[in-house]
């Protein structure tokens, strides 16, 4: 399996260790070493052609 993590998933620069996605595919959580131990994010607020160029870069 290989994972892409868009530029703007961080744990201030530390290892995440898990991911969960939500079934309805509208947000996902990471947990890692960073500060915060979970973090959660709006994808829908994020275009198809934005996580295309994200990936690519």
């Amino acid at each position: 399996m290989k994972l892409l993590k868009p530029s703007w998933v961080s744990h201030n620069g530390k290892p995440i260790f898990s991911v969960d996605i939500h079934p309805d595919g509208t947000k996902f959580a990471t947990g890692g070493q960073g500060k915060i131990s979970t973090i959660l994010y709006i994808l829908s607020c994020i275009t198809p052609a934005e996580l295309i160029r994200e990936f690519r870069s």
